[in-house]
């Protein structure tokens, strides 16, 4: 856990958080990885608000490329100009938008389709994530995904 003591000029830059859990909380927080399955408003805005305070990781896996819908309606699929976001992954656009807020987080991002496999390449294993966050999931993708985490449980 050393990322958490050497980057923390941190308990004046996260002094609010350590006010309300404590050093034992922010530290959960600190070793906790966090995947988020699309990249919509809703989900973005969910993992921004565990970015922000000092979340370990993330990841944001989503295969859809960014539509002019996305840039209206989602900070976080923007760029400095409209044309440029769109066409481009929406998980690539998410995951740089949200890697800026807090650059202590280590972030990444796959363009996949999370009931077609692939996310394996997002961490080094599915022991590596703690919590995940899904936007907008179809049946397959939502019992895909509970699948495998639960195979992986089950082999703990």
């Amino acid at each position: 856990f050393p990322s958490f003591r050497s980057t923390m000029a941190t308990s004046d830059k996260y002094d609010r958080q350590l006010r309300l859990w404590g050093a034992a909380g922010q530290r959960a927080l600190a070793e906790t990885t966090v995947v988020l399955f699309q990249a919509t408003a809703a989900g973005t805005e969910t993992l921004k608000n565990l970015v922000l305070p000092g979340l370990g990781a993330f990841c944001v896996v989503d295969s859809a490329w960014t539509t002019a819908e996305d840039v209206s309606a989602n900070f976080f699929t923007t760029t400095s100009t409209t044309s440029t976001a769109v066409q481009q992954p929406r998980a690539q656009l998410a995951y740089q938008q949200l890697q800026e807020l807090n650059p202590d987080v280590r972030g990444s991002y796959r363009h996949v389709d999370p009931a077609q496999g692939g996310l394996e390449s997002c961490t080094a294993s599915w022991d590596a994530w703690q919590a995940s966050i899904g936007s907008q999931l179809e049946t397959n993708d939502n019992d895909h995904m509970t699948n495998k985490n639960n195979n992986n449980n089950n082999n703990n």
